[in-house]
């Protein structure tokens, strides 16, 4: 029986050429060090050709931490972006929301965070990077889905926003004045390349339009919720949360898929209720609708009306009080769910 054949590397499927002058661009804007001259908030809007809406850029770093640049893809992931910064009171959420919105990166760390594969075409390339920021990796990011490394049709999107970064880069440091940023209100100017004229760049107004909240109707069958109400209440207190599952799924040399698991444990004895897996690539919100059917679904499986949940998540709560409230169920928001986080653990251990 002939072996199973497994697809090329990602980094393999595109011609070498298509990645030297990203590489390089990369390359030229990590030896700026870009954090000492903008900050995160110091946003730029770059529209090259090819991109139906701007890409906007974040740069990161100026506290220490993680250093890169961020590119999120359109004006929608933009106003989440603002959103998820305005919301910095859940950062478990925040995590969830942050992995959902479709964005390029590149970061710059060392030898040993880079992949393996991603090392030899730099070095095929003709760089031989030193240092602890020295290695650039350039991944792409789409909702549902772990990052990833780039293919053909993103390759020149970043090409392009790239090189129009170092460009306002090395005029900020030349001239010690900021280019053109963006803001979460009004109306503001991005850099836009002309399509008749590569490389020609002209600053174009655009007002972020206002998008409406995805809202959801909670239709739950009436008999479940009979059901539920005419269970005896007792004592019991539940811990439940939403969180990315660091466990990816997939196909070798695939986008894997990056799920989130709900997990419901009793505080007291920490037994598990429920633990189950859930994955859309439709946006955060439509991975939220799905909790409260599952939520009630848990309670008719074991049979328990209990008197209390508590949550660290303030959007979960909101999620579920309607359908609490009628079965008298008290919602708590807390800072810690230790049943809960002890249960995860030993799923991750077991899952190795």
């Amino acid at each position: 029986m002939s072996a199973k054949k497994t697809s090329p590397h990602p980094l393999h499927r595109v011609p070498l050429e298509a990645w030297r002058e990203l590489y390089l661009l990369a390359f030229q804007i990590g030896a700026l060090k870009p954090w000492e001259i903008l900050g995160e908030l110091d946003i730029m809007g770059i529209q090259p050709i090819g991109a139906a809406e701007p890409l906007y850029a974040s740069i990161m770093g100026e506290m220490g931490e993680f250093h890169g640049i961020d590119f999120y893809i359109g004006n929608r992931a933009i106003a989440q972006y603002w959103q998820m910064r305005e919301d910095d009171h859940c950062p478990e959420m925040n995590i969830s929301v942050l992995l959902n919105i479709p964005q390029f990166k590149v970061s710059y760390g060392s030898a040993a965070e880079t992949h393996p594969e991603e090392k030899k075409l730099i070095r095929k390339l003709g760089h031989s990077p030193r240092g602890a920021l020295a290695w650039p990796t350039l991944q792409s990011v789409r909702p549902g889905y772990a990052p990833w490394f780039l293919i053909d049709n993103e390759i020149e999107q970043l090409r392009g926003a790239l090189a129009k970064l170092l460009e306002l880069l090395i005029y900020c440091e030349r001239e010690q004045e900021l280019p053109e940023t963006v803001t979460p209100f009004g109306t503001y100017q991005v850099y836009v390349e002309d399509p008749a004229a590569p490389g020609t760049w002209t600053l174009q107004p655009v007002r972020l339009p206002s998008f409406e909240v995805t809202r959801f109707t909670l239709d739950v069958p009436g008999d479940l919720m009979d059901k539920l109400a005419a269970i005896e209440q007792n004592q019991m207190e539940l811990e439940l949360d939403l969180q990315v599952f660091p466990l990816l799924m997939g196909e070798e040399n695939q986008r894997p898929e990056l799920p989130h698991v709900l997990m419901i444990v009793e505080a007291r004895s920490c037994f598990v209720l429920c633990t189950e897996v859930i994955h859309t690539t439709e946006g955060i919100e439509l991975l939220y609708a799905e909790v409260p059917e599952k939520f009630l679904r848990t309670l008719e499986k074991h049979n328990i009306r209990p008197q209390t949940i508590h949550f660290t998540n303030p959007y979960l709560l909101q999620l579920l009080q309607e359908p609490c409230d009628i079965l008298d169920i008290e919602l708590l928001l807390t800072d810690e769910l230790p049943a809960l986080d002890d249960a995860l653990q030993n799923l991750l251990e077991y899952f190795g």
